[in-house]
C-alpha cells in the first residue's frame, strides 16, 4: 500500500507541474493578446480603436478603458462619427447605471435631430446598447436619403427590443427581417444578433436552422453563425450543433473577407472550447495581410478580434470540461480512496474493529477526521461566500472555539469515555430509559440523513456542475456515482479507511486553499488590489450585540458556533464514534484540540479566499458567468475561480478535494448511522444472539442500503431556499440542539426523568422548525440552535422536576 500511494503521489506531482508549466505558456499568450488591444487603443485607425476599446470591456479592463478615453475625450467628442463611438465606449465602461444612462442620453440626443450628420452611427450604437427606439417619435423618414437604407435598417433592429413589455424581443418583427428582407436589413438584423442576448429555446433553433442553411458567401453568413453562437440558451446542452456552427467559423476564420474572419474569431472565442485555443493562438503575432485581399488596417481589426478571442477564452475555455490533466487527477485520487478502503478492509475481522478501529487509534488521525467529517464539502463552498457577502463578522466564532475545547474537553468526553459504549445513544438508556434513546436514535439518524443529502446535492448542484462543465441533467447520475464510489470503499475498510480519507481530504484541502491564494495573488499582481475599501463598501457595520432578529452579529455569531460546537461535540455519534476509538480520555481531548485547530486554519484561509475572489472578479468581470454578480452569486465564484483560474491538473486536484470532502463525509455518516442501525434498532430487537463476524457483516449491509437511500433523497434539498450557509443550517443543523437536549439531561441534571427529556426533545424540536422555516417572533437562522437549546432544557428541567415531585408525593 505504502508503494502504490508513493506511485500515485509521484503521478500526481508529475500531473500538476506539467499543468502549471502549461498555464505558464498560456498567461504568456494572454499578456500578448491584452497588450495587442492596447497597442490598438493608441497605433490603429479610429473605428480600430473603439473595436480595440469595446473588446477591452468585454474582458474586465474597464478602469483602463476609462483612462485611455479621458486622454482625448474633450477633442473627439466635438466630432460627428467619433463622438458616437466614444459615447458607446463611455456607455460600456461605465461605473454604474447612472453613469451609462448619461452618455446612452448623449447618444439619443444625436439620433433625434434630424441634421445630426451621423444619426447612421448613431442608430447602430443604440441597438448595440439594446435601447428600444420603439419608445421615442419616429424621426427616420421613410425615404432614407443617406447610407443606402441604412438607417432604416438600424431603425428595425433597434424596434425589435421591447423594453416596456413582458417579452424582451419582438421576434415576429425579427424574423420577418432575416426571412425576407431586403439585402441591407437583413444583414443589419444578423448583424445584431450578437446583440440581442441569450434566446429560448426553439427561437435560438430558427436562427441555427438559418445560419446553418445560409452560404458561407453570403453577406450575412458570418453574422448568422456568430449571432447563434451568442444567443444559444445553453452551449453545453446544444453541443452538436455548436460543434456544426464552430465547423463553419473555422472555415471563415481561415479563408473569409475581412469582416467574415473578424466576426468568426469573435465567435470562437465566445464558444470557448479548448480545440479552438490553439486554433485561435497559432501565429498570433502574424500581422501580415493575406495576398492583398485584406488591407494593413484590416487585418489589425482582425488581429483585436483574435486578441479579444484570447482574452475571453483564457475565463471560459474550460468551461465545456476538464481538460485530460484534470480528469487524470480525478480518476487517480479515486482510485486512491478505494485503495485506502481495501487495504483498510483486511484488518476488519469484527463488528468492533470496523466500527471503533480497535479503539487503538492515533489522536491526531481522529482529530484530522473529525475535522474533516465535521467541515464537509458544504462550509468549504459555504464560507468564501460568506465572507464576499457579510465580511469577516462570520468569522469571530473562532473566538467560541477556547470555550468550546474547555466545555467539551473538561465536562463531556471524560464522561463518554468513562463508559465503554458502542453506540453513544447506549448511554441515554444506561442514564434514562428507553424512551430517550429511540428518540435520540430518531433525531441522529434524521440528522444524518439530512445532513448526508444536503452534501451529496450541494457538492454535485453548486461545485462539480458548474467545475466539470456539465449540463444539470447530470446532477443525478453524478450523485449516484459519487455515493456508490463512498458504499465502496466505506464498506470494505470502515472507521479505519474513513479516517485515512479524511486525512488524505484534508492535506489536499488544505493545499487547494493555499494554491488559489497564490494564484489569485499572482494574477492580480498587487496588495493594494485586495485591500480596496472600494470592494468592501457594502458590507454592514460591525454589530457587536446579541440580538436574535438580526442576522449577523458578534454576539449572534459567537453564540450560535459555541452551541454548534458543544452539541455536535457532546450528542452526535460521529463524533463520539471517534472518542470512542482512542485508548483514553486525554488522548480523545487531544484529538478534538486538534480538530478544532485545523477547523480555525482552513476558516482563516477560506476567509482570505473570499477576499481575494472579490478583488478577483472586480478586475477581471468578463471572466464571471454572464447575467451573474459578485455578491448576489457569491456562492458560485469560488467555484468559478476553480474552474477559470487555476492550471490544468491544479484545477483537477482541487475537484478531487471537493469531492472527497463530500465522500469522506458521507463516509462517516453511513458508518456512523450504520452503527446506530444495528447497535439501537436490530441488536435490541433481535431475540437470537448474534456473533462478530455475523454482525460485521449486518453493519456493511447497513451501509450499502443507507447508500442508495441517501441517492434518491438528496435532491428534495433543492426546495430548501436561501444561500448555501442558511441551507446548511436550516436542514443540516435542524436536530442538532434537541439531539444534545437529550445528553443534557442525561449528565447534568441528577433529577431528570425518562418522560420530561422526552418532551424537553420534541418541544426543541419544534422551536428548531418554527424558527428556521417559520421566523417565529422574527428570529432569525442563526438562533435556530441557541433557542432550541435554551427552549428544551428550561422544558426538560420543569417537566423533569415536576415529574419526580409527583413519583415522591405517590412514594
Amino acid at each position: 500500500m505504502k508503494k502504490s500511494a508513493k506511485i500515485i503521489v509521484f503521478v500526481l506531482l508529475s500531473i500538476i507541474l506539467f499543468g502549471v508549466n502549461a498555464q505558464k505558456i498560456q498567461a504568456d499568450v494572454v499578456d500578448k493578446a491584452s497588450e495587442y488591444l492596447l497597442k490598438q487603443t493608441g497605433d490603429s485607425s479610429f473605428w480600430n480603436k473603439i473595436h480595440a476599446l469595446e473588446f477591452l470591456c468585454q474582458v474586465g479592463y474597464k478602469p483602463q478603458v476609462q483612462t485611455i478615453l479621458k486622454k482625448d475625450f474633450e477633442y473627439v467628442s466635438s466630432i460627428p462619427e467619433k463622438r458616437i463611438g466614444y459615447f458607446r465606449c463611455w456607455a460600456n465602461a461605465a461605473s454604474d447605471e447612472k453613469e451609462k444612462a448619461s452618455y446612452v442620453d448623449k447618444i439619443l440626443e444625436i439620433y433625434l435631430n434630424p441634421d445630426s450628420p451621423d444619426k447612421i452611427h448613431a442608430a447602430e450604437s443604440l441597438a448595440k446598447l439594446r435601447v428600444s427606439l420603439k419608445e421615442y417619435p419616429t424621426v427616420v423618414i421613410e425615404d432614407d436619403p443617406i447610407g443606402n437604407g441604412l438607417l432604416q435598417a438600424y431603425l428595425k433592429w433597434g424596434c425589435v427590443y421591447n423594453s416596456t413589455s413582458s417579452i424582451p424581443l419582438d421576434y415576429t418583427l425579427l424574423f420577418s427581417v432575416l426571412d425576407s428582407g431586403n439585402e441591407t436589413d437583413r444583414k443589419v438584423m444578423a448583424y445584431g444578433l450578437s446583440y440581442m442576448g441569450v434566446f429560448d429555446t426553439i427561437h435560438w433553433k430558427e436562427i441555427v436552422s438559418l445560419a446553418l442553411a445560409e452560404p458561407l458567401s453570403s453577406p450575412c453568413g458570418a453574422f448568422l453563425l456568430h449571432g447563434a453562437v451568442t444567443t444559444c440558451p445553453d452551449k453545453n446542452t446544444f453541443r452538436e450543433e455548436i460543434g456544426r456552427i464552430r465547423i463553419k467559423l473555422r472555415d471563415l476564420a481561415v479563408t473569409g473577407r475581412k469582416t467574415e474572419r473578424y466576426e468568426a474569431y469573435v465567435a470562437l472565442g465566445q464558444i470557448g472550447d479548448r480545440e479552438d485555443w490553439s486554433f485561435i493562438t497559432d501565429s498570433f503575432e502574424e500581422e501580415d495581410g493575406d495576398d492583398g485581399l485584406i488591407s494593413a488596417e484590416g487585418w489589425r481589426d482582425i488581429q483585436s478580434a483574435r486578441a479579444y478571442a484570447i482574452l475571453k477564452m483564457n475565463g471560459v475555455q474550460k468551461t465545456l470540461g476538464f481538460t485530460w490533466l484534470d480528469w487524470s487527477v480525478v480518476v487517480i485520487f479515486l482510485l486512491l480512496m478505494l485503495m485506502v478502503g481495501y487495504s483498510s478492509s483486511k484488518q476488519n475481522k469484527t463488528a468492533s474493529d470496523y466500527v471503533l478501529g480497535g479503539r487503538s487509534m492515533n489522536s491526531m488521525m481522529i482529530g484530522i477526521s473529525l475535522f474533516a467529517t465535521l467541515l464537509s464539502t458544504l462550509s468549504y463552498l459555504a464560507y468564501p461566500g460568506e465572507m464576499i457577502k457579510y465580511g469577516p463578522v462570520v468569522f469571530t466564532g473562532l473566538a467560541a472555539f477556547p470555550v468550546a475545547n474547555w466545555i467539551v474537553g473538561k465536562y463531556l468526553i471524560p464522561r463518554f469515555m468513562s463508559m465503554r459504549v458502542t453506540s453513544a445513544y447506549e448511554i441515554l438508556e444506561i442514564k434514562l430509559g428507553k424512551g430517550t434513546r429511540n428518540l435520540a436514535t430518531v433525531f441522529f439518524l434524521s440528522l444524518r440523513f439530512l445532513w448526508m443529502s444536503t452534501i451529496v446535492y450541494a457538492t454535485v448542484d453548486s461545485a462539480l456542475i458548474p467545475i466539470l462543465g456539465l449540463s444539470q441533467e447530470m446532477v443525478p447520475a453524478i450523485s449516484i456515482i459519487l455515493v456508490l464510489i463512498t458504499v465502496v470503499y466505506t464498506t470494505m475498510g470502515g472507521l479505519k479507511a474513513v479516517v485515512m480519507t479524511d486525512v488524505l481530504q484534508t492535506t489536499v484541502m488544505f493545499v487547494g486553499v493555499i494554491l488559489a491564494i497564490v494564484v489569485i495573488g499572482w494574477k492580480v499582481g498587487s496588495v493594494d488590489a485586495f485591500l480596496n475599501p472600494a470592494l468592501y463598501a457594502h458590507w454592514e457595520s460591525v454589530d457587536f450585540s446579541i440580538d436574535a432578529t438580526k442576522r449577523m452579529t458578534v454576539g449572534n455569531i459567537f453564540i450560535m458556533t459555541l452551541v454548534w460546537q458543544v452539541c455536535t461535540a457532546g450528542s452526535d455519534q460521529m463524533a463520539i464514534q471517534r472518542y470512542l476509538a482512542t485508548k483514553d480520555a486525554r488522548t480523545a481531548s487531544r484529538s478534538y484540540k486538534i480538530s478544532l485547530a485545523a477547523s480555525c486554519g482552513i476558516q482563516l484561509l477560506l476567509a482570505v479566499v473570499g477576499l481575494m475572489v472579490v478583488a478577483y472578479f472586480t478586475y477581471f468581470p468578463g471572466q464571471m458567468v454572464e447575467g451573474t454578480t459578485i455578491y448576489q452569486d457569491a456562492d458560485t465564484l469560488f467555484p468559478r475561480f476553480i474552474l477559470i483560474g487555476l492550471p490544468a491538473g491544479i484545477t483537477g486536484l482541487i475537484a478531487a478535494a471537493i469531492m472527497a470532502a463530500a465522500m469522506s463525509s458521507l463516509s462517516s455518516g453511513l458508518n456512523s448511522s450504520s452503527t446506530v442501525i444495528q447497535e439501537d434498532i436490530i441488536n435490541r430487537v433481535r431475540k437470537k444472539k448474534s456473533d462478530p463476524v455475523s454482525d460485521l457483516r449486518m453493519i456493511k449491509t447497513i451501509s450499502a442500503i443507507l447508500g442508495i437511500v441517501i441517492s434518491c433523497s438528496c435532491f428534495l434539498i433543492s426546495y430548501v431556499t436561501g444561500n448555501l450557509l442558511d441551507v446548511v443550517i436550516k436542514v443540516v443543523n435542524l436536530v442538532v440542539a434537541p439531539l444534545f437536549v437529550l445528553f443534557f439531561m442525561a449528565l447534568f441534571i441528577p433529577f431528570a426523568t425518562n418522560r420530561g427529556t422526552v418532551i424537553a426533545g420534541l418541544i426543541s424540536l419544534l422551536t428548531a422548525v418554527l424558527i428556521a422555516f417559520f421566523e417565529i417572533f422574527n428570529i432569525k437562522v442563526l438562533w435556530i440552535m441557541p433557542a432550541a437549546l435554551i427552549v428544551g432544557i428550561v422544558v426538560g428541567v420543569i417537566c423533569s422536576y415536576i415529574e419526580s415531585k409527583l413519583l415522591t408525593l405517590k412514594k
